[in-house]
């Protein structure tokens, strides 16, 4: 499993209200170990620490991650076609507030 956070360039395409977004850059689970939840509970884990500072995170979806990400409050921003042949979704979580 391969999990990085980075800051993207800067793009009118990721409009986040509080500077640049934090960034799943990749993140896969081994075929062994898919369909357990360990995608989902690290990934809420890295929600949570984005929420604690305050950041919005920002990825780009295969169409099998989408669904994922889709439940735990990302929303489409783009959709396209890498060479004409592989669709990726541009998708932003908006930082849920501390209470």
């Amino acid at each position: 499993m391969i999990i990085g956070v980075s800051l993207p360039p800067q793009s009118k395409l990721v409009p986040s209200t509080n500077g640049s977004p934090a960034v799943v850059a990749s993140m896969a689970v081994h075929v062994d170990y898919q369909g357990q939840g360990i995608a989902k509970r690290l990934l809420l884990k890295g929600l949570e620490l984005a929420d604690e500072v305050g950041e919005d995170v920002y990825l780009e979806s295969t169409p099998a991650a989408r669904g994922l990400y889709q439940r735990v409050g990302f929303e489409v921003l783009e959709e396209f076609t890498v060479r004409d042949t592989f669709p990726m979704t541009v998708m932003l979580r908006k930082a849920k507030s501390q209470s």
